[in-house]
């Protein structure tokens, strides 16, 4: 996998191991703060859990539903009942793409909440802070890679013109209590101080001054 931004610190939560008897034993509790990794870099891909609650997820409107997150976890899914969550929370939710809507595995994307049902920006997994995020499901991509790694080249060669790239982190997906598989979490674009960091047209457009930054979309040809 091409796992986030960043290098790890190896003396941190692992030990024994070696080329020939394979990985050490993965210890969370020698594992420094979360809150002091700035560019985490995952021994195993992240689980995030989503309950609908018996609802079904469509393509028009958000429904409610509630997102947790585990970052760390010793990889055989085994402990994942009781790892730490590193974010839990509601959201709403939909059916992401357009053609990409009849496949098996569906695409999805949503926004964080807070209790008032308001959008909330919050940091998933390493990445900025936004309300807006996409679960892209490389369900045509067997190798599960492609987009993961034009992301990940857009971020690198964009290091020293300091423009933004989505953020980007393979994971893996629990739905209403269903595996469904691996899937990209993606940072949406978006206007904000940790997305695209334009201004926004002014309240005068109404009298002729359209300056300002502006994000066009082209999409299915129009």
């Amino acid at each position: 996998c091409i796992p986030g931004p960043g290098v790890p610190d190896d003396s941190a939560g692992w030990s024994g191991g070696s080329e020939d008897s394979g990985p050490g034993v993965y210890d969370s509790s020698e594992e420094a703060p979360l809150e002091h990794i700035d560019s985490p870099e995952y021994p195993h891909l992240p689980v995030l859990f989503i309950d609908t609650e018996g609802q079904s997820i469509g393509n028009t409107d958000k429904i409610d539903a509630v997102i947790e997150v585990v970052r760390l976890h010793d990889g055989s899914h085994e402990d994942l009942d009781t790892a730490d969550r590193s974010h839990k929370g509601t959201i709403g939710i939909e059916i992401h793409g357009s053609s990409s809507q009849s496949y098996d595995k569906k695409g999805y994307r949503f926004e964080l909440r807070d209790e008032l049902g308001e959008d909330k920006d919050e940091a998933l997994l390493g990445m900025g802070e936004g309300s807006d995020w996409v679960l892209h499901a490389p369900y045509s991509d067997k190798t599960l890679l492609r987009n993961a790694l034009a992301y990940e080249l857009g971020r690198q060669l964009s290091t020293d013109t300091g423009e933004w790239q989505p953020g980007s982190q393979l994971c893996e997906l629990y739905l209403n209590g269903s595996y469904n598989g691996v899937y990209l979490l993606v940072e949406r674009v978006k206007r904000g101080d940790d997305r695209l960091d334009i201004p926004s047209p002014p309240d005068t457009a109404d009298e002729g001054d359209i300056s300002g930054g502006y994000i066009v979309k082209l999409d299915q040809g129009r």
